[in-house]
């Protein structure tokens, strides 16, 4: 009887795994390798904890999500948003600024990856009622 081919069932010897391919890690839309580590991932979980936030994406879409946030330096600056809301906008940009205030928590100037799912959210999956509540805060200058 011959011997088994190497890592084919049956086998003793086991074949290398690079343990960066875990469960972590995924080909961007670039097709580069990214990398999340565990506390990257928890944090994910974290966010994935929010009702709102679990019904409006997967697991994957937001560690897709973050890898775009890891690849601008784990942070969302005014500037940044400035092209990104530039980019999604075709009305006035002025009000750019104020939107940003509105999830700048802790007036950083940067949005931290929950920030930035919770615009994302509901930006792309609120209800008219959260859209219209958001509207109003973003006019309401004596935040009444």
């Amino acid at each position: 009887r011959s011997q088994p081919a190497m890592g084919c069932r049956g086998s003793k010897v086991q074949p290398k795994v690079d343990k960066r391919l875990s469960v972590g890690s995924f080909l961007d839309s670039s097709g580069n390798w990214v990398y999340l580590s565990d506390e990257e991932l928890a944090e994910i979980d974290q966010i994935l904890k929010e009702p709102r936030v679990a019904k409006a994406f997967s697991r994957m879409e937001l560690m897709r999500l973050y890898g775009q946030y890891k690849n601008n330096g784990e942070k969302v600056s005014r500037e940044d948003f400035d092209i990104i809301y530039q980019s999604m906008s075709q009305a006035n940009t002025a009000l750019a600024p104020r939107v940003f205030d509105l999830f700048d928590d802790g007036n950083k100037g940067v949005w931290s990856f929950q920030a930035f799912v919770m615009f994302m959210r509901l930006l792309l999956h609120g209800t008219p009622e959260e859209k219209l509540t958001y509207c109003f805060r973003l006019f309401d200058r004596g935040e009444t």
